[in-house]
């Protein structure tokens, strides 16, 4: 058996939600700094011991006073450094006459990742913009100085690369997860040069958008499942409430129940599956109907998943390695040299 599939929830706060999202099946936290932001926030220690008694490791930022990256990296329950998010968008590019800095921004992230490795050996995880990661070209275009070359450039620093893209809250049907999603992670595995990779996927209505909506049960576990079928080893929620769109307003969990089932469902199946999906060797096939992958362990057996995009139809097939039926012998030992006989019911 092989590790725990690991499955993340963005930045709980200390306390009640961190036990929910454990029940829920979740192993991971991933923040930027401990929460809730105060008076007073908590310390770096309280917020790890919170989520370690809850059952969940921490992959921690360095947002907050004095959280250095010797001081995270030593409390016990913290696995991971995590990048500030999204430092590919536009937005959080520094400026340079007024314009977006990509050399930069870059140049900031690798400063920023070079620290951190002289300081500890906890790997660094790098979270993009999925919409931008997906829209990229090779050559600046008309309103986006980033290419390619430039994605390349900003996962390298990294030890794990993610990406986050919200189907149901930017207003989209789910018969794009393939072009959305897929495209997403083949990216990551592409680019990222063999890094494990990992995908966020939504939970909730966001309410950032006029169209947007939280996903259907089947919506959400289609989403999961085409991540990994493309090769994810790794899965995080993003579950806030965070725009006014609709009448929304802040909330850290806003994932209707229905989907909270599912969320325990897919994660109790991801880890039934976790080894197929961490060390299986994977063929994956895609046509105009499915997207469908097939993870060989080392031993023969064989697990494959597919994902009907029209429909949203999950199926699964597994198949374990042939037995080695050896026949039961026994050797006799004789003064001119050993002879050995097959044994039957009969003998």
């Amino acid at each position: 058996m092989s590790a725990p599939f690991p499955i993340g929830v963005f930045g709980m706060p200390l306390g009640p939600m961190m036990a929910r999202w454990s029940m829920l099946g979740v192993n991971h936290i991933l923040a930027l700094r401990p929460l809730p932001d105060g008076p007073p926030p908590p310390s770096p220690e309280n917020y790890v011991a919170g989520a370690m008694s809850a059952g969940l490791k921490v992959i921690m930022g360095l947002g907050g006073t004095g959280n250095t990256v010797e001081h995270v990296s030593a409390i016990h329950g913290v696995v991971g450094i995590i990048a500030e998010d999204e430092p590919d968008l536009l937005t959080h590019l520094p400026k340079s006459n007024g314009q977006p800095d990509v050399e930069g921004g870059i140049a900031e992230l690798e400063q920023w990742a070079a620290e951190v490795r002289t300081k500890t050996q906890l790997p660094i995880f790098l979270n993009l913009a999925g919409p931008d990661l997906t829209g990229v070209k090779d050559q600046i275009t008309q309103g986006n100085p980033r290419t390619t070359a430039h994605y390349k450039r900003f996962m390298k620093p990294a030890d794990i690369v993610s990406a986050d893209w919200y189907i149901a809250n930017t207003g989209r049907p789910y018969s794009k997860c393939r072009d959305i999603i897929g495209k997403a992670v083949d990216r990551l595995m592409l680019w990222g040069g063999g890094k494990p990779v990992w995908f966020c996927q939504e939970t909730s209505d966001q309410h950032v958008h006029d169209a947007g909506r939280a996903p259907t049960p089947d919506e959400f576990k289609a989403g999961v499942v085409m991540a990994l079928i493309h090769g994810a080893k790794g899965i995080w929620y993003f579950p806030y409430e965070v725009g006014n769109k609709r009448g929304g307003k802040f909330k850290w969990d806003a994932t209707p129940e229905p989907v909270a089932q599912a969320i325990m469902e897919i994660n109790a199946w991801m880890q039934t599956n976790a080894d197929f999906f961490l060390t299986g060797n994977r063929v994956m096939r895609f046509d105009g109907v499915k997207d469908e992958a097939t993870w060989t362990l080392d031993g023969g057996d064989t697990l494959t998943v597919s994902l009907e995009i029209a429909t949203l139809k999950i199926s699964e097939q597994r198949s374990a390695a042939p037995a080695t039926n050896t026949p039961n012998r026994m050797t006799l030992h004789f003064p001119d040299g050993d002879r050995t006989f097959k044994v039957t019911e009969e003998q």
